[in-house]
């Protein structure tokens, strides 16, 4: 129980800090995701500063860098690395 304790609070951390991170923020996300529950991750992306740049996955899952899609994922994580401005490939 500790560990789940744990992680709720830093999930719940992190869904609060959204939009306060002064460094340029990724924010990905899985159609299909059962864990993380749409509503929330919707205000949250709404809360992201307008140069934050975010991706929905339609066939995405929870683990995103390791499902079925996860190279696609990946190519869109390298380019926000090498450049956060620029649009996410896919």
């Amino acid at each position: 129980s500790d560990t789940l304790y744990g992680l709720v609070g830093l999930m719940e951390r992190a869904w609060s800090s959204i939009g306060k991170v002064r460094a340029p923020t990724l924010y990905l996300y899985g159609y299909n995701d059962e864990v993380i529950p749409k509503t929330a991750t919707f205000e949250a992306a709404r809360r992201l500063k307008p140069d934050d740049r975010s991706g929905y996955y339609r066939d995405g899952w929870h683990l995103l860098l390791v499902d079925k899609q996860a190279e696609r994922v990946w190519k869109d994580v390298e380019g926000f690395i090498r450049d956060p401005a620029a649009p996410l490939v896919s």
